[in-house]
């Protein structure tokens, strides 16, 4: 387990972020407004939206920091929310078109987004400040919410010193797992009463569900990942067949799999286990079906 926690942790994506033409400045050398960056699956974009306002603003025609101006991300047009976990939306956006999606094992290697900017933030998408304060903020009231479900109160995670909620915050930015697992383990029961879990589904809209689940059955027996599945989703999720798959850090996660292990296994850096519902193509479906 130790060695998937590691490869999780590891893993990152290429990301290519562009400028919507009608927001430069007259006639740009596109090398100039492409910026190719490589983030950590495991973070939140907010952490280097900051760093990618900066590159860019010198080709924007409005200042990015006016007070009635918002800046955000897009992928193929939908808003990206810099507060979910860059794999996550990786995962799920990158199925927004699943007929047009390479039905190949070749994974795609550049993820492309297009930087947007308006007096007004398209919905659900959180506004983002000047330093990272609200991110922090943000990922500490996840990971609050994530101990309650974990232990049936937030006490563990409120009594953290301190030096260890610092020290928790910097080995995310600064990419020590071993000190993130360090803290991570004094909030985290080896028993959990619940299963802090959020399942992200794009199609037919971009929905987030935060089921209930203790990890076990109503007749005692360890929950599968199926069990879940068919419980929350049953017109994707069939006895026979499925129109579906569930990814997690870019793997696809068999649903024969006991959900406490998985949870063990790819719990994200806030505490919850992020999973994307995925549809299938029209050849992994037949895949699927001829098995």
């Amino acid at each position: 387990m130790d060695e998937i926690r590691r490869l999780v942790w590891e893993g990152t994506l290429n990301v290519q972020i562009t400028v919507k033409p009608s927001l430069l400045i007259g006639s740009v050398d596109i090398r100039h407004y492409v910026l190719n960056l490589r983030l950590p699956r495991e973070s939140y974009i907010g952490i280097y939206l900051r760093t990618i306002i900066d590159r860019l603003r010198n080709h924007l025609r409005v200042d990015p920091d006016s007070q009635d101006q918002f800046v955000w991300l897009e992928c193929q047009g939908v808003p990206v929310y810099w507060n979910y976990p860059v794999g996550m939306l990786y995962d799920s956006m990158t199925g927004l078109n699943p007929s047009n999606r390479s039905c190949s094992d070749e994974v795609l290697n550049v993820w492309r987004l297009e930087l947007a900017q308006g007096s007004q933030l398209p919905a659900g998408v959180i506004p983002f400040g000047s330093d990272l304060q609200l991110v922090r903020t943000y990922w500490m009231q996840q990971w609050k919410q994530a101990c309650y479900v974990l232990n049936g109160s937030a006490k563990q995670m409120m009594s953290l010193s301190m030096q260890d909620t610092q020290k928790f915050w910097d080995a995310l930015i600064v990419r020590d797992q071993d000190a993130f697992k360090q803290v991570a383990s004094k909030i985290i029961p080896i028993k959990p009463r619940s299963i802090p879990i959020c399942i992200h589904q794009s199609l037919p809209k971009m929905q987030m569900f935060q089921p209930i689940v203790t990890g076990y059955n109503s007749d005692g027996s360890r929950m599968k990942l199926e069990d879940l599945m068919k419980e929350q989703f049953s017109s994707l999720f069939m006895e026979d067949t499925s129109l579906a798959k569930i990814v997690s850090n870019g793997i696809e996660i068999p649903l024969t799999l006991d959900l406490l292990d998985v949870y063990g296994r790819f719990m994200s850096f806030d505490g919850y286990l992020h999973l994307s519902l995925c549809l299938l193509s029209e050849s992994e479906y037949g895949r699927s079906i001829a098995k």
